[in-house]
């Protein structure tokens, strides 16, 4: 009789411990799965502004063409050199390599994804 009482008990303590060691790896998967969409989110929104760097506010002339190479494919980007619309243009001419342009990023209400971009001419010699 004790034997059967002490398998029991053992059984018992035995299913205890795995219903205990599967609600940690159940609380583990949740933890991975939300850092790994809030890693996906923060991928989705480097990929948006990857094509240009919005921490300047200066910027030479080939950063202001490869910019518009760059979201020459993506119409909801619109690019603009000293007021003109450059968005989807191919014929980049008019714009000095070597020359230095002010940069303004603007971006939709959530911050999230870039809309427009402005270049001007600049006074600054040399870009930030």
């Amino acid at each position: 009789m004790k034997e059967v009482v002490f398998e029991v008990v053992i059984g018992v303590i035995i299913i205890g411990l795995l219903v205990v060691v599967i609600n940690l790896f159940r609380g583990n998967l949740e933890i991975i799965g939300s850092t790994a969409d809030k890693a996906d989110k923060m991928d989705k929104v480097q990929a948006q502004t990857m094509g240009v760097d919005t921490n300047k506010s200066s910027v030479k002339g080939s950063d202001v063409v490869s910019a518009i190479r760059y979201y020459a494919d993506k119409p909801e980007v619109k690019i603009y050199v000293d007021n003109v619309d450059f968005s989807g243009k191919t014929n980049l001419s008019g714009i000095d390599y070597e020359s230095v342009y002010t940069a303004d990023y603007r971006f939709e209400v959530d911050k999230k994804y870039l809309e427009e971009i402005h270049y001007w001419h600049s006074l600054v010699s040399s870009p930030n």
